[in-house]
């Protein structure tokens, strides 16, 4: 890949062409193997692999002359499984296919090339493991739809981005707008990179108005920031106006920004009263109509944001107003689209035939993925 290029908040894109090695083979044998090439991100099986399940090996390579900062390693979502190695060294796992996971990678990189490697399984229909997983409709009804070809076969691979940070000590862990006009909260998750405890400050920007929230995190640890804006008077957003806001968020650790980030909302309240639902005051009627969520080139991730638009724009222009977002946590840039466009979502959650009845519950694997899965969807949307 090359040297890596930072935008102006210390972002890099790790996408594009990575070596690819289908099968189970030792992690230290892939130098050995003779890579195929495959697209970052996207799903294996819209690259020709149609026939492949179980695990598959990624690799790519990047330089870096300066190790100044602190490091973080950041996956759009892997399809299923995955574990991640820098230079040989296990980052972290994640055992969720629709959702963002972070991991830390200061003490794994060096100087020069450096290597990463992710091991993705996909376990196949009839395997144990699929049926432990809220894999959305993926092997749904294959007596009914066999597996091939027929789109409801089972998925894998590195399907959304992939990107490198640099930051400070301090990094923003996520940032959540209740979007609610008469009660404005942002809530900003700040997260230790440092092994010794470090303060810091929030700034909040946003609607013309800027607040610095003191914080203590603790040595590789974390802490939640509340910054109440109260009532706003600030345009709504509605299917007629799709109003989007910014919340700029910079996290300073003594007089040096550590790290910033970004966050879109829209101002709206959404009530029922009797039978109606009401928006910003106005009852909306609701006119929904199924996206299933797969297309020609990608199979079951999204086209590119044009074909998003195109979709969204088509549903308009047929009277529709509310989108559901079928059993699959939709690439955020379809979310993004919505919410440009003026269209309500109903975001399914994908927790989906076929699973194992017998391992449902609150301590089973089944049941803690489950939760984890709905849980991570909601904070991400």
């Amino acid at each position: 890949m090359g040297p890596v290029r930072f935008d102006t908040r210390g972002v890099a894109s790790l996408d594009g062409q990575w070596e690819f090695f289908p099968g189970d083979h030792p992690r230290a044998g892939l130098d050995g193997l003779d890579a195929l090439t495959i697209r970052v991100p996207g799903l294996w099986e819209a690259q020709g692999h149609l026939e492949l399940d179980g695990v598959a090996w990624y690799r790519t390579r990047f330089d870096l002359d300066d190790l100044d900062g602190e490091w973080t390693l950041c996956f759009g979502a892997v399809m299923d499984l995955a574990e991640v190695y820098l230079n040989g060294t296990l980052l972290g796992s994640h055992e969720l296919p629709f959702t963002p996971f972070e991991l830390p990678a200061t003490a794994a990189l060096v100087a020069g090339t450096n290597v990463l490697d992710v091991r993705v399984t996909d376990p196949p229909l009839g395997d144990p493991e699929h049926a432990r997983l809220p894999h959305g409709k993926q092997g749904w009804m294959n007596h009914v739809f066999p597996s091939r070809p027929s789109l409801y076969m089972t998925y894998g691979g590195i399907w959304q981005p992939v990107i490198l940070r640099r930051h400070g000590p301090l990094a923003v862990g996520g940032v959540f707008v209740n979007g609610d006009p008469d009660d404005l909260v942002v809530e900003v998750e700040v997260t230790n990179r440092s092994a010794a405890r470090q303060d810091g400050v929030v700034g909040v920007r946003a609607l013309g108005r800027v607040y610095d929230v003191e914080v203590d995190v603790p040595a590789s640890g974390s802490a939640q920031v509340k910054v109440p804006f109260g009532a706003v008077t600030a345009d709504r957003w509605s299917p007629q106006s799709p109003v989007v806001h910014e919340a700029l968020v910079d996290v300073r650790a003594g007089t040096r920004s550590s790290d910033v980030a970004l966050a879109r909302f829209g101002l709206r309240t959404v009530r029922v009263e009797g039978r109606d639902i009401v928006v910003n005051g106005v009852p909306y009627r609701m006119k929904s109509v199924l996206v299933q969520g797969f297309t020609a080139d990608e199979l079951y991730a999204e086209g590119s944001d044009d074909d998003i638009t195109a979709e969204i724009e088509a549903a308009l222009a047929m009277g529709f107003n509310t989108l559901r977002l079928h059993i699959k946590a939709f690439d955020p840039r379809y979310l993004d689209a919505c919410d440009r466009l003026g269209v309500f979502v109903h975001c399914d959650l994908p927790v989906a035939e076929p699973v194992n009845h017998e391992e449902m519950g609150a301590d089973t694997v089944l049941g803690r993925r489950c939760v984890a899965a709905i849980t991570e969807q909601v904070r991400r949307d």
